[in-house]
């Protein structure tokens, strides 16, 4: 039977899917141990992460002399190296467990709460088992992998500066050490192979979005969600928060290196900070406007009924009331008509306030701190932080 009958056969489980979920690495990592099926076992993950791509460099580095001092960038104070597998690496298998968590919830409520038409399910469905077949691909994550090999390989040792931990100039020449080839063969195209994948599920994600957009939608003006129904893919959103955080942090830590060791300042990056925040932020808000021509036709729908029914109910309230007042009528301050008013009133303002983008504002504010928020410590290079208080003091006081 195929996904898409399957799925009309018992639509609240089969509509189901998650980013994160099929493919080599997460079925190597299952039979390893290190992740269950929805994806437990963090901890486990960063750990054993850690030990193959962060502790061998800095066994070699320590062995060569490298780690704290003996070169013009020890391993230790190379910022963008442990910036990269300190806090992004961790970041990047946390997204992995917060973007699941909230979307094998999220996904079924487009058939559970009658989202998607009935008559349209068969192409909700197969926009899922697209997505799925996407996912579980061994080519795609092959091809991956092969493509960090080839441009990794090359340039990997050009992310630093010269007379660094992992390469050593003699005579003019530069030697690769040890920890070098590590980060070089191992570390550094495991680490890019991690963070592209994650750009291929946002593809997939995307185009996920685009196809679920196509598909007509009941979308209800009045719920108090202002977002038609769709409330909850705001929250999902909300959940590639830590992906986004571990990009910034990552082009932090880069930034942070040029600023100690290659003498730059820090405006000199202030186009490519605004560009990393604008960019992440982008890559989450920007495939939810494929939902805004449905919310604004759903909008302009629920405010055309609203208005008919405004005055179908005004003109009776006038018919009723404005008028000499018939003797033996109750008051008109406990009239049910009075209430009908007013609920009338608010559901119009609910209406009206309906957004057509499905993006709350406090998933937007959640995704935007976690987008500039690592860029935040480098003012410290040019600020201290008695100024920096100093100037907030005198601003508040």
């Amino acid at each position: 039977m195929s996904d898409v009958a399957r799925a009309n056969d018992h639509p609240a489980e089969h509509h189901a899917f998650s980013l994160v979920q099929g493919g080599p690495l997460y079925q190597l990592l299952r039979r390893l141990h290190l992740s269950g099926a929805d994806l437990q076992m963090l901890r486990r993950r960063i750990t054993v992460m850690l030990a193959v791509l962060w502790l061998p460099p800095l066994l070699l580095a320590i062995l060569e002399g490298h780690a704290w001092g003996g070169a013009g960038v020890p391993f230790l104070a190379d910022i963008g190296a442990q910036v990269r597998f300190l806090i992004a690496l961790p970041l990047l298998l946390a997204a992995e467990r917060a973007v699941h968590q909230q979307m094998v919830g999220s996904i079924p409520l487009f058939i559970k709460r009658g989202i998607v038409d009935d008559a349209h399910r068969a192409r909700f469905a197969e926009a899922v088992a697209s997505a799925r077949r996407t996912l579980q691909s061994v080519p795609v994550e092959l091809a991956l992998l092969a493509f960090v090999y080839i441009l990794g390989f090359s340039g990997a040792l050009l992310d630093v500066s010269d007379a660094a931990w992992h390469n050593t100039i003699t005579d003019g020449r530069r030697t690769t050490t040890w920890a070098g080839w590590w980060l070089t063969i191992v570390s550094l195209p495991l680490f890019q192979f991690l963070l592209l994948r994650w750009y291929v599920r946002l593809l997939v994600w995307w185009r996920f979005l685009w196809q679920v957009s196509r598909v007509r939608l009941k979308l209800q003006p009045l719920l108090p969600d202002r977002l038609g129904g769709l409330g909850f893919v705001s929250r999902l959103s909300a959940a590639f928060a830590p992906l986004l955080l571990a990009q910034s942090a990552l082009a932090s830590g880069l930034i942070a290196d040029q600023l100690f060791y290659a003498h730059a300042s820090l405006s000199d990056f202030r186009l490519e900070i605004a560009g990393v925040g604008i960019f992440l932020l982008a890559t989450i808000v920007v495939p939810l406007f494929a939902f805004a021509p449905r919310l604004a036709r759903a909008k302009l729908d629920g405010l055309a009924d609203m208005e008919t029914l405004s005055m179908r109910t005004a003109r009776q309230f006038s018919q009723r009331w404005l008028r000499p007042h018939p003797a033996g009528e109750p008051s008109l301050p406990n009239d049910p008509d009075l209430h009908s008013l007013a609920d009338l009133r608010d559901g119009y303002e609910l209406v009206c306030n309906m957004r057509v983008v499905p993006i709350s504002m406090p998933a937007l504010t959640v995704l935007l701190i976690a987008a500039l928020a690592p860029m935040l410590p480098l003012l410290l290079t040019t600020f201290s932080p008695l100024e920096m208080v100093s100037g907030v003091a005198k601003l508040l006081f």
